[in-house]
């Protein structure tokens, strides 16, 4: 096993463990959890199984795993954005809600 490997392994145990704390704490939520603990968990497997891989990645047309995680790390990023985006526009819109009711209760 390459320390590259180990990393990767020890990434994943962290994103699980700090995904359980943070529930725990109750800061997400039952969703938020079970996605991030099987991405921990699918990033554990994927660098103590590397090569199990390969095969898969052969029949749908990647040379190299490398290119693959390349491409499913751009996809989640971009969700990720998607998400935060409509997160962050409904918190504005709820912020415009109770702007506009504080500046009718100051005008009575």
């Amino acid at each position: 096993m390459i320390w590259i490997q180990l990393m990767g392994i020890a990434f994943g145990i962290f994103l699980v463990y700090e995904s359980w704390v943070f529930r725990v704490k109750r800061e997400i939520g039952r969703y938020d959890f079970s996605f991030w603990a099987l991405v921990g968990s699918v990033l554990v497997v994927i660098n103590l199984f590397p090569s199990s891989l390969n095969s898969i990645l052969e029949s749908m047309g990647f040379l190299r795993a490398f290119d693959f995680f390349t491409l499913m790390g751009f996809f989640l990023v971009l969700s990720m954005l998607l998400y935060l985006n409509r997160v962050v526009r409904k918190c504005e819109d709820k912020i415009s809600k109770i702007v506009e009711e504080i500046a009718l209760r100051r005008k009575k």
